[in-house]
């Protein structure tokens, strides 16, 4: 039994915030960085994180219901599932990459598949609770 992996808490790699992000949008993958800032003792940039996460969820929501009817949505989830994987990678990549190298152990990307999901249900629940709540005039005319 190696006495660093016991002490130490477990951390997404970036790459598990990529499959968060394909499966939940930014939102998702804003909660991986941030269970790993948390973990590696920054409380700050966790919290930065999902604000920022709930910031480019809302952005592409509203992107999503001004786009065209007949245009190709997996473009923009390309775009920004790569986008965050060079983020993830940029900014915890090398914290990661310290962490296995000293011994330390990563989360199953089930567990990061398992967070899209939730952000998922929670975005969906987001839209579909504003689509309730907001007036008729602000829907768009069919």
């Amino acid at each position: 039994m190696n006495p660093l992996t016991d002490s130490t808490p477990r951390l997404f790699a970036p790459s598990h915030a990529t499959t968060a992000t394909a499966i939940g949008g930014p939102l998702a993958g804003a909660v991986v960085m941030a269970a790993n800032y948390r973990k590696l003792a920054r409380p700050s940039a966790s919290v930065s994180a999902i604000l920022s996460g709930a910031l480019a969820s809302a952005t592409l929501v509203i992107m999503a219901w001004k786009m065209p009817p007949h245009s190709s949505g997996l473009f923009v989830v390309a775009l920004y599932t790569g986008g965050l994987h060079v983020l993830a990678r940029w900014l915890q990549g090398s914290a990661f990459d310290a962490h296995i190298a000293a011994g330390g152990t990563a989360h199953s990307a089930w567990r990061a598949a398992g967070v899209g999901l939730g952000c998922l249900a929670l975005t969906f629940l987001a839209v579909a609770l504003a689509l309730f709540t907001v007036p008729p005039s602000w829907l768009p005319a069919e």
